[in-house]
Order: C-alpha cells, then sequence, then structure tokens
C-alpha cells in the first residue's frame, strides 16, 4: 500500500485502543501496533518528500533544503528491513540511487518495486517514482551506457501503457519527445511509430502538430528515409 494507507492504518490503530469505554489497564493494549503504523506512515512520507527536495534540487541549483531527521531515519529503515514494504521501499531505494549512483543495487530494487508493485500505488504518485527512476536513468545514458537506454525505454514503454506518465489524459511535450528518442536510441523503430500515432492526439493541441512532426522527421532520419524526414 501507498504513505496514505499507512497513514489510515494508524488511525484505525489508535481508535482500536480508544474504542474501550471502560479502559481495563490489567489486559493487553495495541500501542506497540499504533506506534509502529505511525512510524511507517510518517517513514513513507518523509522520504517522499526528500526524493521531491532532492529532484528540485537537481533543476533548482539555487534550493538549499534542510533534511532534518532523514539520516537516522535512513538508517533505521535499514536496520529494521523496513524496506521490505513497498511504500517505503521505493522512496527510500530512489533516494540512496540518487544520491550514491554507483551503488546501482539500489537502483535495481527500485525498479524492481515500481515494475513489479505498481498496483500498490495510485497512478499520480506512481508518476513521481517512474521520473525518479528515469532521472537515473539519465544519468548513466549521459555516460553512454546502453544498459540503461533500455532500461529507460522500459520505463516510457511501460509508463506509457499504463497511463502512468500521462497528466490528466495528456502527455507533455517533453516526455512525449524523450519517450520517442529513448526508443529511437535503441532502434526500436516500430515502437517509435506506433508511439507517435497513439499519443500524438493526446499531446496539448497548442503543440500538437509541430511535435509530431518533428518526431516523424527525426525517426524517418535514423531510418534513413530522408525524403520522408524533409516532408515532415
Amino acid at each position: 500500500r501507498n504513505a496514505k494507507y499507512l497513514r489510515y492504518d494508524y488511525y484505525i490503530e489508535y481508535e482500536t485502543y480508544r474504542f474501550p469505554i471502560n479502559q481495563n489497564w490489567n489486559q493487553d493494549k495495541n500501542l506497540q501496533e499504533t506506534a509502529n503504523a505511525l512510524d511507517n506512515a510518517f517513514f513513507a512520507e518523509k522520504l517522499r518528500v526528500s526524493c521531491m527536495m532532492l529532484s528540485h534540487q537537481a533543476l533548482y541549483k539555487k534550493a538549499t533544503y534542510d533534511y532534518g531527521l532523514l539520516q537516522p531515519i535512513l538508517e533505521y529503515v535499514e536496520s529494521k528491513k523496513l524496506f521490505l514494504i513497498p511504500a517505503i521501499g521505493a522512496y527510500y531505494y530512489a533516494f540512496r540511487a540518487l544520491t550514491e549512483r554507483d551503488k546501482k543495487e539500489y537502483y535495481e530494487q527500485l525498479e524492481q518495486i515500481i515494475l513489479h508493485y505498481d498496483a500498490v500505488f495510485p497512478l499520480n504518485e506512481l508518476g513521481e517514482l517512474y521520473l525518479l527512476a528515469l532521472n537515473y536513468c539519465i544519468y548513466w545514458i549521459n555516460k553512454d551506457s546502453t544498459e540503461y537506454r533500455n532500461k529507460a525505454f522500459l520505463l516510457y514503454k511501460n509508463g506509457f501503457e499504463k497511463a502512468i506518465l500521462l497528466d490528466n489524459g495528456l502527455v507533455s511535450r517533453i516526455r512525449f519527445f524523450n519517450a520517442v528518442s529513448s526508443a529511437i536510441k535503441i532502434n526500436n523503430f516500430d515502437w517509435a511509430e506506433k508511439f507517435i500515432i497513439e499519443f500524438g492526439p493526446k499531446l496539448e493541441e497548442s503543440h500538437r502538430e509541430s511535435s509530431i512532426h518533428f518526431s516523424r522527421a527525426r525517426l524517418y532520419f535514423e531510418k534513413k528515409q530522408y525524403k520522408e524526414a524533409q516532408q515532415m
């Protein structure tokens, strides 16, 4: 489940504790369960916000953030193996991957969660996780990694086919270009063509025609169909 679920889990445990009208203190209480549920909800939310802060810092270099309790939380999550809870593990591995890029095992765990536990998260939150994963892939693509070109393509393919990378049914111009580029870079021209046909109409109308023509031109150029590319 996602962080919102964990938060409601805490509320239920707390209400269960408060429910008896006549408190009998000589019997077991669910206080440990309540405390654990509160911790899990907080850890998931804290790690998610920390990843958002990290992403913003990468785009806006002047941004400076105090991550507060993050370091002891990371250590506690490790010691208690709380990364096995997908809502915690996804953001734990995302943060580790983006701050320790050479340790590819963190990305591998993130990828496993978002590709195999996608039903756990609502689409908008899953979209955030896909973008975090793509940011990691881009780092290695810029270092000419064929492996991460393939991984990025898989994320774009899965993300669009499951509507994860759409915003209110629309595809942003940048994501559209990036998806086409990702397919072209691994010579998957058929998928790029199919993607342009299927998702071109989902672009914002003001950018739709020019974006489709530009993407088709690039695709034809890479296929050495220069006449068609020039027409586009």
